[in-house]
């Protein structure tokens, strides 16, 4: 039996590049940008951290989960992503995630949750980060470049506002967002891309969620 396609493809095309994210041949997520270079690079933003978005739960080509809370922790834990928010539903898994993060001596908060559901009697969230400012750890010129090449900027007003906004948080503590920070739910542009850099997200894939 032919297997079905599982992983993250990246297809180019003569003006854009559509990736997409595929499980069992079912294709989970695309993005669609243009085909430019862009002078930001980062190890903590990259495409393999949609697979903590919460939109879908992908598994690599032997079946194993990819999608998972310990994968999410041990990512930032590893420097692969800026911050992370995940849960714990056990008594024995919440003493594993902390365990996990005191040892790895980076920034975090918890919150015990009113989680309403039987099957889950426990629920611990668990928000951890890199150290340091973000202006230290991403590049935030960069950054606004890029979105710059990608033509998200449909006018010169747009453009100020968004390098602003990015100014106003460049000296910000990373850690100040681990606590009252509505990552879930932006209403702005602004407020789209900050969510996208901090969960470590591809530029790309902010600038086709913004555009399609």
């Amino acid at each position: 039996m032919k297997e079905k396609l599982t992983g993250i493809f990246h297809n180019e095309f003569k003006k854009h590049w559509v990736t997409k994210f595929i499980r069992n041949g079912y294709v989970l997520m695309k993005y669609k940008y243009p085909k430019v270079k862009i002078p930001f690079i980062s190890p903590m933003v990259r495409w393999e951290n949609l697979n903590h978005c919460g939109g879908w739960s992908m598994c690599n080509e032997n079946g194993v989960e990819l999608s998972t809370q310990i994968n999410l922790l041990q990512d930032v834990i590893n420097g692969l992503k800026p911050m992370g928010f995940c849960y714990s539903f056990s008594e024995k898994q919440n003493d594993e995630f902390m365990k996990l993060i005191i040892e790895s001596g980076l920034p975090y908060t918890t919150d015990e949750l009113d989680w309403k559901n039987p099957d889950y009697p426990i629920r611990y969230g668990f928000n951890i980060c890199q150290h340091g400012k973000i202006g230290d750890l991403l590049n935030i010129d960069a950054v606004i470049e890029s979105y710059n090449l990608l033509d998200l900027y449909s006018d010169k007003w747009i453009y100020n506002m968004i390098k602003n906004d990015f100014l106003k948080i460049k000296d910000d503590e990373l850690s100040n967002y681990l606590t009252d920070w509505n990552y879930g739910n932006s209403r702005t542009v602004i407020e789209s891309v900050i969510v996208g850099l901090l969960l470590g997200y591809p530029i790309e894939s902010t600038y086709a969620l913004m555009t399609s």
